[in-house]
This record gives C-alpha cells, structure tokens and sequence, in this order.
C-alpha cells in the first residue's frame, strides 16, 4: 500500500493576501450555508401520500415544506406550499411528516431563493 505524505502547512503569514483573503471568504460562505442546512433541517417537510381530490396541486411521493400553524394543526390540518408555490391548508392525513438528513438538508436550503 502507498502511503500519501503531505507537506507541513504555510505558516499563515507566508500566504499570499489574495489567497487569505479568498480563504476567509469561502469560510463565510461555509458557514452561511451550514447555518442554512440547519435551519431548514429544523423545518418541518413532508411527504405527499394521498391526493385524491387535488391532483393538481400536490404531487403524490414528493417531499413539501410544511408551514408552522398550529391553528391549522388543532383542526387536522397543515399547510403546505404546494405546486403553485403558495401555501394551503390540506388534510394531514394526505402527508407523512420526515425528517431530512444533512446532505438532503443542505441542498434545500441552496435551493431556497
């Protein structure tokens, strides 16, 4: 087996001010888009399983973010951003609630306008 040897790090003040510069820009963007990743993994998604009646607007197997509405919610109902891209209440019983995982987390949240 070969083993890969890497040389020592560049002590930071031998970098160039273009390449720290660049480094500390792609660390905010990083950041940003983990704090993205984990909000919307603290959103609520579902899964479309029933669409009877709304053929339409909600596409059966296809994940939607389901919006907080706790109104809603007491009378078995959640809303949900549907095909149209607004949100409407529809039955729970047509979702099941999921959870995303991280990598499926974060491409939503790149997704996000």
């Amino acid at each position: 087996m070969r083993t890969l040897v890497f040389p020592p790090p560049i002590p930071e003040k031998d970098v160039p001010e273009h390449v720290r510069r660049a480094m500390r820009a792609f660390e905010r963007v990083h950041q940003q888009l983990e704090a993205q990743a984990a909000m919307t993994r603290r959103r609520r998604y579902v899964i479309c399983v029933r669409n009877e009646g709304y053929e339409a607007s909600l596409e059966l197997r296809k994940v939607y973010k389901a919006l907080s509405n706790s109104k809603a919610g007491s009378h078995g109902l959640v809303r949900v951003i549907d095909e149209s891209g607004q949100d409407y209440l529809y039955p729970e019983g047509m979702f099941v609630s999921i959870d995303l995982p991280k990598e499926a987390a974060l491409a939503f949240a790149l997704a996000q306008p």
